[in-house]
């Protein structure tokens, strides 16, 4: 006989309830939503999005904690997620007649140093409420929730009502959400508009009254007071946006859960970046459905231990580029005992010297020193050359294959990831009339960390041989990216290679067919502006 079972997620550290997702089945693998909850939620874009995830042929239910499921005795199998930092736990155990509570104690397993915010830059459809829950639920300090106009299946202007511009409008479970705009502009490009002090009208391009208004205008109307211009689901098609990038009204580019990126992608990136552009990567879900996870894909934003999170502290940090992207790998990484600087710091005559005489790097697979100051000690000890010691590592719940270190869009360093196991999870499932800490039956799945580390050293003297004037790291899952770094500026200054300058030519050269084929009041202003970034592009060296 079925009955009503509670389900209580709590951290173990803390004892504190946990936001989670969370999947059951029971012994014929038939999914057990929670009360409350639909057993078969709409995945289309729009409907009925908020409290599920349907993934991989698993329907999730997001909880704040504890819910109630009814069960029927027999063997159970729960399923919860909280986030990168907690590595997915799965167990089975037998339920017998008259246990009614199911409680679970989740330990965190991996733990980015103080300092780092994790956001979703852009999610459409939710209620700020179920934003805060899912957020939370995805191990999340920050939700941008972007109102969009959409006319199908009936015209709507989601969330528009709650906007919130650069203040937070609901903080709970320990997770902001703000609410700004999704400007849809068509042919000529899309652009979302965070911390913006207003609303900016239109939200669609071409809106009666509004026909005239270009995406410049956008940008200059969220730049007026500081907002943050983001160049969503990058590239796309480049429209008005790749001038304006290469002209500075665009603050970053958007890598998106709906759109992954892939080597073309990654190119024009890099050509942007060799050509002066240091535009920031952030990381979104985009999410529009049930089918994708709030921070699928998410953005880790660097205050450092000492500045407290605000939305204008994390706008400022986005803006100078203190940002990674990630689908799961949580990365660190040192530069001559400086934690996570985005520009290469000055050599002093203590800086460490290359371990091999004449080489310029030296990858090696060791994890990230708990003590790197023991590191450059020992290091200047011997005294050779000035040079930079590079120290990095990725740790993931999730799997990745290699670690990898470019300069100028080149590998110079890669190491392949490996498994630690992990017992991340403990489970006290006390039954009725008895004090049994685990019953009959009980399994814990394990479960393992993937780590991947990297160690680089560059003598002064070999500056100039580098590819580029900026060094990024990436993780790699098989052939999809995993995770991503904004640049991280070097102390030199190099010539754009002839192939990122034939690429940003034949970008222009598309953006150019759209604004020449399409009609628009500013048509010349338009093609003013790509001329202007063209003229930008000839003078560099």
């Amino acid at each position: 006989m079925e009955q009503t079972v509670h389900l209580r997620v709590t951290d173990a550290a803390t004892g504190r309830l946990l936001p989670c997702r969370v999947h059951l089945r029971d012994a014929y693998g038939q999914p057990r939503l929670p009360l409350g909850y639909l057993p078969d939620p709409p995945v289309a874009p729009g409907q009925e999005v908020g409290g599920h995830l349907v993934s991989q042929g698993k329907v999730w239910a997001y909880i704040d904690g504890s819910c109630e499921v009814r069960l029927p005795p027999g063997r159970v199998t729960v399923e919860v997620w909280h986030g990168p930092a907690y590595a997915p736990t799965v167990w089975e155990t037998d339920r017998g007649q008259g246990r009614i509570a199911i409680r679970v104690r989740l330990s965190q397993v991996l733990a980015p140093p103080p300092g780092w915010h994790w956001a979703d830059t852009r999610v459409h459809f939710l209620s700020p409420a179920v934003a805060a829950l899912e957020g939370a639920a995805e191990g999340l300090t920050l939700v941008h929730l972007l109102a969009a106009r959409r006319e199908k299946p009936l015209p709507r202007l989601a969330n528009l009502l709650d906007f919130s511009g650069q203040d937070v409008l609901l903080q709970r479970f320990g997770c902001a959400v703000c609410v700004n705009t999704y400007q849809q502009g068509g042919v000529w490009g899309d652009l979302a508009l965070l911390h913006c002090h207003r609303v900016v009208f239109p939200l669609t391009a071409g809106e009666p009254g509004f026909e005239h208004y270009t995406l410049a205008d956008w940008a200059y109307q969220c730049h007026r007071k500081g907002g943050l211009v983001v160049w969503p689901g990058f590239p796309g098609s480049p429209g008005e946006r790749l001038p304006l990038a290469m002209l500075g009204e665009i603050d970053a580019v958007e890598w998106c859960a709906e759109a992954p990126w892939d080597a073309s992608t990654l190119e024009l990136w890099y050509a942007l970046l060799n050509a002066g552009r240091l535009l920031p990567v952030v990381g979104a879900s985009g999410k529009p459905s049930n089918a994708l996870a709030v921070g699928a894909v998410r953005t880790a934003t660097w205050l450092g231990p000492v500045q407290p999170f605000s939305l204008a502290n994390w706008v400022s940090a986005v803006k100078h580029g203190h940002t990674y992207a990630t689908h799961g790998p949580i990365l660190e990484w040192r530069i001559n005992d400086l934690a996570h600087p985005w520009e290469v710091p000055p050599l002093s005559p203590f800086s460490v010297p290359l371990t091999g005489p004449g080489s310029m790097l030296t990858p090696s697979e060791s994890p990230l020193p708990r003590t790197p100051n023991a590191v450059s000690a020992a290091a200047a000890a011997t005294a050779s050359p000035p040079a930079w010691c590079i120290v990095a590592h990725a740790r993931s719940v999730t799997p990745f294959s290699r670690l990898e270190m470019i300069c100028g869009g080149e590998v110079m360093a890669s190491a392949s990831a490996s498994v630690v196991p992990v017992d991340n999870a403990s489970v006290a499932a006390p039954l009725i009339g008895t004090s049994q800490p685990n019953p009959p039956g009980f399994v814990q799945h394990p479960t393992g960390v993937y780590c991947a580390g990297i160690t680089w050293q560059l003598a002064a003297t070999k500056l100039d041989e580098l590819p580029g004037s900026w060094l990024a790291f990436r993780c790699w899952d098989g052939h999809n990216l995993a995770a991503h770094t904004s640049p991280i500026s070097l102390p030199r200054q190099t010539r754009l290679r002839e192939c990122d300058r034939e690429r940003l030519h034949e970008a222009l050269a598309r953006a150019e067919s759209v604004l020449v084929s399409v009609p628009h009041p500013r048509q010349s202003e338009l093609l003013q502006r790509l001329r202007a970034a063209r003229q930008t592009l000839r003078h560099l060296p």
